[in-house]
């Protein structure tokens, strides 16, 4: 599907329900476009996926095991029945991408990192 597709079916979006499989799960590339867009991700992202806990359940996101139909169908009727939720999580994504996952602060943090490898000679 072409991006510019993708981007207009985001835009007609509710929510963004995304759950990753395998021994590491990280954000995903369509968890990050969601929550660019303001559309609240329901996902099995952990909340300490960074080093710490930057992610929150019913804050920027819905967590959910990824396992558990019951859950998942908890936290999907809970976005579905409630638009200020929606948009609160929504919004919280947004800028939880903005603040965490900028170019300027990812060359920041790994230049950090290349530093203390560097030490590490």
């Amino acid at each position: 599907m072409p991006h510019a597709r993708v981007v207009k079916e985001l835009q007609k979006s509710v929510f963004h329900w995304g759950v990753l499989s395998g021994k590491y799960v990280g954000l995903g590339t369509a968890n990050l476009e969601a929550m660019l867009m303001g559309v609240p991700i329901v996902s099995n992202v952990p909340a300490n996926l960074f080093g710490q806990p930057l992610l929150g359940d019913m804050e920027n996101y819905l967590f959910t095991d990824g396992k558990s139909q019951t859950k998942i169908i908890i936290k999907l009727k809970l976005l579905i029945a409630d638009r200020r939720l929606r948009e609160k999580i929504g919004q919280n994504g947004r800028r939880f991408v903005q603040k965490n996952l900028n170019w300027g602060k990812v060359a920041k943090d790994m230049t950090k990192v290349f530093g203390k490898v560097e030490n590490l000679r």
